[in-house]
């Protein structure tokens, strides 16, 4: 289902000339974000280029795409004052894969009845 969805997303976005395929979001993240977010820079403690390889399993990994969801939707990020920032089509599809996946490996809680 989740290679559906993804494919679908990527046939919405190729006439837009937006990144699409199995390499999003790597390849956006790539592309905007590890120029400031590498393993050597990591400006405000963030780290992008391993991104897709963290534990979804811990806790902080959640925390951390929420982050990145945040302010990427706040448009704090990419700064505006970069030359080179995504379009609205690219931002918009990483903001969908961002709350996708926060929804897919989100623990639901509560009591059963």
């Amino acid at each position: 289902m989740r290679f559906l969805l993804r494919g679908w997303i990527c046939l919405q976005l190729l006439g837009a000339g937006v990144i699409v395929g199995a390499e999003f979001p790597d390849a956006f993240f790539a592309e905007y974000c590890f120029d400031c977010h590498d393993d050597l820079t990591q400006e405000a403690e963030v780290q992008l280029d391993n991104a897709i390889d963290l534990d979804w399993g811990k806790p902080e990994t959640h925390h951390f795409f929420e982050r990145v969801l945040d302010v990427v939707s706040d448009g704090a990020m990419p700064p505006k004052d970069e030359a080179h920032r995504p379009s609205k089509e690219e931002s918009k599809a990483l903001k969908e894969w961002l709350h996708r996946e926060l929804l897919e490996h989100s623990k639901v809680g509560g009591t059963v009845l």
